[in-house]
């Protein structure tokens, strides 16, 4: 964003809130109009990514304008109209900039006084685009999970489940689907409190109607929620034999989209059908149950070059696109998948609807500045997708030249590992981050022998690993710190972009290690690096803080130093040791560890039990096949809080109220017997104490203490009777009230039969459309390739006659030089002829004056002639006189 619009930005900023800040004073209409207007100067400022996507909290008008929101949608005397626009306001930042959302979401609760505008919007009947804007703005702020609940949660849940189960649809569905999507994804007790609420079982049988919807963010989000909500349907939806097609409807919602977020629950659908979630020891993902067959569909390929086609059309600098490249990492970062996805994305060839490839995109946005990117995450997971591919197509044996340029190529490279290191930058993690993915996606192609040489030479030179290197072990923090001893060592006290610089030390010596046996200046950087003291501290942190990749290069790294004999192993085993005591170090009270680790087991737990109810097939019998009291016990109670009676099969729910009465019965006998036990010893205390009478105290004191002993034995077990006729006066009701609900439950299994029934119809329905739109995307996939094969020969067609007209060019070329030569001799010829005119007319004008001459001496000869004739003729004359 340049400098004269920010300042823009900041002025219409300052205006609203001093507009908003009169209006709060004094709401007359003069004011009023003012903050609308100032309102409208804002939003129209920031309807698009650039600049929405750059602002930051860090700017004072921005946060105080933001503060005001919630007062202002509060407040009584803010009409419809002020309303609106503040409700686009918050949704052009909440669209474009995911920080402003969250915070928007969190710490400002925005949810709630939103909430009250839907409420306000419904009394005062504004219309169905006032109700679409509300919505479509709740929609953006609840997809953050960090959202804070409130009264507002069960009236909101309330409000969807009632318009998503009427019968005729309203324009705002799609919107309030995604917004409940969104609730149920939020957290387990979110999922609980809809399926508890009254309108839930409606909705439920409505759900299956909603698969075949035409909107794609509607049918996605019946995906998902009959994930979370419905156990029968998410077994059917889910199954092996299902699978298949639900994976094709979520790849078709993903690469074709429509409304908002479409893409963004498609792609976390996705993510968690394919990458299994369960917590392991391996820090390397694994596929799923629903996910292992995936690659074995016909249209995987397919959908995953469709998928990264993507990144061709969409805007870099989007959420969308961010999207798009998680869904791509996640897949490949699952070894069994790796080499299929990325083969797909290499042999992705251009089109005519786009001329480039996905892998030349990826290219472009790896090559991007944090400033041109908006997110400096994105030219990182760029880079990391990259490193994948490249490295595929290096182990295939195939040229990376062929996909991609040298330059290009070697240029992303070069401006990846010489980006500046500013540690008062707030992208100073993602600049360490950049360096890192940038040695990493150099270590990928050095595999590639035409490329290697220059990768040496141009990119990576050995001055440059060197001064990579001494950059770290001179400025990173954490060379001072693994220096103090372990009861000074605060965490606070070493920044967090320190361990991004440790990953830049591991990874260059990588890189060193590879290119060692290729160049011998590297070779020398390789061994000197490995014998320098200062590598030390940065082994022990990797190894004591790092993740899990960066520990194993760690260690590997140890490996190649342990090769030096002088290498000081104990020095590393003392910091890695001290960083263990470190960690229990008594600057944490115990009152804090032990609250950590009870809220930890809490939470633990309430997982574990939230994880059993939701997958395990049978939650009522143990592995004997019989049934356990305390799991009976639990399932009475939750039935009489209202536990959603489709969940359980219903064999299984009658053979639980059988076998409690069964149980009931038999400590009904148990107690009775008991009770009689009692009654005898009671009796015989009774005679011991009549005998005692009548021996007048007699006995020894040995009968006396033992007199004494069956007394007070006597009266607990007294109280113990009392206790049992208690509990059996309560076991008699409880009895009474389990009857009473085992009619109610026969009856919910009539009508559970009348909805498996309507559901096994629904469903059948939702397979034979589903099967009719994949015959119907099978034919247009033929007709794509009849039209793709037809396009191919028209390509060689007008491959031939561009050739035939090429060679007709050079041939008018060559004609046309020709005819140029020719012109040009003739040019000459003709400039010789009329020299040669031009002499000849000189010489007939010369012939013509001599002509000219030779006439007046004839004429001159002549009258000459003439005289003398005349006097010849007077002198015969003359002559012949005489005579």
């Amino acid at each position: 964003m340049s400098w004269e619009s920010s300042s823009l930005l900041e002025s219409l900023f300052q205006k609203a809130v001093q507009s908003a800040s009169r209006f709060y004073s004094d709401p007359s209409s003069d004011n009023t109009t003012k903050l609308d207007q100032s309102l409208l100067e804002v939003i129209r400022s920031i309807s698009s990514v650039d600049p929405t996507a750059r602002l930051t909290l860090n700017q004072s008008s921005l946060n105080e304008l933001l503060n005001y929101v919630p007062i202002l949608l509060s407040s009584s005397s803010t009409n419809a109209i002020t309303r609106s626009k503040l409700l686009r306001l918050l949704f052009n930042l909440g669209q474009y900039n995911v920080s402003l959302r969250r915070y928007m979401a969190a710490d400002l609760q925005l949810c709630g006084p939103v909430f009250e505008c839907l409420k306000q919007s419904l009394k005062e009947q504004l219309g169905p685009q006032n109700m679409i804007d509300i919505l479509r703005l709740l929609q953006v702020l609840t997809y953050e999970k960090t959202f804070t609940l409130g009264i507002w949660t069960n009236e909101l849940i309330s409000f969807l489940l009632k318009e998503l189960s009427m019968e005729v649809e309203m324009e705002w569905l799609p919107y309030s689907m995604a917004i409940l999507c969104n609730l149920a994804t939020r957290s387990k007790s979110l999922s609980q409190r809809i399926r508890k609420s009254s309108s839930y079982k409606e909705f439920a049988r409505r759900l299956t109607k909603l698969l075949q919807h035409d909107s794609r963010i509607v049918v996605v989000s019946s995906l998902v929620l009959i994930g979370f909500l419905e156990e029968k349907l998410r077994e059917l939806i889910y199954c092996p034999q299902n699978i298949a097609q639900t994976f094709q409807c979520v790849f078709n919602v993903l690469i074709l989209g429509d409304t908002l977020m479409t893409r963004h629950i498609a792609a976390d659908l996705l993510k968690r059908l394919v990458v299994s979630e369960t917590p392991s020891v391996s820090s390397t993902p694994t596929l799923s149950s629903t996910g292992k067959d995936l690659m074995n569909y016909s249209y995987f390929t397919r959908c995953l070059q469709q998928t990264a086609d993507l990144l061709v059309r969409a805007d870099p600098r989007t959420e969308e696109s961010t999207k798009i490249y998680d869904v791509l990492l996640a897949l490949c970062s699952v070894p069994s998948m790796r080499s299929t996805v990325c083969l797909a994305i290499l042999n992705a060839t251009p089109t005519e609807d786009r001329l480039t490839t996905p892998l030349l995109s990826i290219a472009g946005t790896a090559r991007k500045s944090f400033e041109e990117a908006i997110d400096p995450t994105v030219p990182l997971k760029a880079l990391r997708l990259l490193n994948y591919l490249l490295k595929e197509a290096v182990e295939s044996n195939r040229k990376l030249s062929s996909l991609i340029p040298e330059d290009r190529l070697l240029s992303i490279i070069d401006c990846a590992v010489k980006t500046p290191i500013q540690t008062s930058d707030p992208h100073v993690i993602s600049q360490c981050a950049r360096i890192t993915e940038g040695l990493r996606l150099a270590e990928g192609i050095s595999g590639d022998d035409s490329l290697r040489s220059r990768l040496l030479i141009e990119v990576l030179p050995s001055p440059l690993c060197a001064h990579l290197m001494e950059t770290q072990f001179l400025s990173n923090p954490v060379v001072l710190f693994m220096a103090k001893p372990p009861s000074m060592r605060s965490p606070e006290g070493i920044p967090e972009w320190s361990m991004e610089g440790v990953s830049i030390v591991v990874e260059l010596i990588r890189v060193l290690a590879t290119f060692k046996d290729y160049s011998k200046a590297h070779k020398v950087q390789y061994w000197s690096s490995l014998k320098d003291d200062r590598l030390i501290p940065f082994l022990a942190f990797s190894i004591s803080r790092g993740s899990p990749s960066i520990v194993n290069q760690a260690l590997v790294l140890y490996t190649h130093c342990a090769q030096n004999h002088e290498f000081a192993s104990q020095n590393l085993a003392d910091l890695v040791s001290s960083c263990t005591i470190e960690g229990d170090h008594p600057s944490t009270s115990k009152g804090e560890m032990n609250g950590k680790k009870e809220r930890g087991r809490r939470s633990n737990s309430i997982e574990e039990r939230d994880h059993k109810r939701l997958n395990e097939k049978d939650l009522y019998s143990n592995s004997n096949g019989e049934r356990s009291k305390s799991e009976l016990d639990e399932l009475i109670v939750a039935l009489k809080n209202g536990l959603d009676l489709k969940n359980p099969k219903t064999s299984d729910l009658l053979a639980a109220y059988e076998n409690k009465l069964a149980m009931i019965q038999m400590r009904e006998q148990e107690l009775e017997r008991l009770v009689s036990t009692k009654d005898a010893a009671l009796q015989q205390s009774e005679r011991l104490r009549i005998q005692y009478a009548a021996s007048g105290g007699r006995s020894s004191d040995t009968d006396l203490s033992r007199i004494r002993s069956l007394v007070a034995d006597c009266e607990e077990l007294k109280e113990e009777k009392e206790k049992i006729e208690g509990e059996m006066e309560k076991k008699e009701k409880e009895i009474i009230e389990v009857r009473k609900e085992k009619q109610l439950v026969l009856r919910e299994v009539e009508e559970e039969k009348g909805l498996n029934s309507t559901l096994r119809k629904n469903i059948d329905e939702f397979k034979a459309k589903m099967e009719k739109m994949s015959k119907a995307v099978l034919q247009l996939q033929e007709q794509v390739a009849a039209a793709n094969a037809e396009n191919e020969k028209k390509k060689d067609e007008i491959f031939k006659l561009n050739e035939e007209r090429k060679s007709r060019e050079k041939m008018m070329e060559e004609m046309k030089g020709r005819m140029e030569d020719e012109k040009e001799e003739g040019r000459r010829k003709m400039e010789k002829l009329d020299a040669e005119l031009e002499e000849l007319r000189r010489k007939i004008e010369t012939t013509e004056t001599e002509k000219d001459e030779f006439r007046l001496k004839y004429e001159a000869i002549q009258e000459k002639m003439e005289e003398r004739k005349r006097k010849m003729r007077e002198e015969m004359m003359r002559l012949a006189g005489e005579f």
